[in-house]
């Protein structure tokens, strides 16, 4: 689907922006869509690719719509591996953020 936006979106913040993971445990990151005005953006798809320590996280999903409130919602699992993780968000018309995750013992 390709979303038109119709307004100017400000930069998308994440939330957390650092995630610190024990081994396998789960938490969750939100992505938020905004205008300039301040008004959630609807239905814009956000999708995220790990761009470092693939083998240290898993994603889920990897692509989702934004929802009333300009939020996409991401869940991050840690595996065995300790170290540090990025994921990277991103919006179809461009709007980028990075999340740090590091996953300890």
């Amino acid at each position: 689907i390709n979303f038109t936006l119709q307004c100017k979106a400000k930069p998308i913040p994440a939330s957390p922006k650092t995630l610190k993971l024990a081994k396998y445990e789960s938490d969750t990151i939100t992505v938020t869509v905004l205008c300039e005005d301040g008004s959630p953006v609807v239905g814009q798809t956000v999708t995220a690719k790990i761009k470092s320590g693939k083998k240290r996280i898993s994603v889920t999903p990897l692509s989702q719509a934004t929802n009333a409130n300009g939020q996409a919602i991401f869940t991050i699992t840690a595996t065995n591996k300790t170290g540090y993780a990025k994921v990277k968000f991103e919006t179809t018309n461009g709007l980028k953020t990075t999340v740090t995750v590091k996953i300890r013992k």
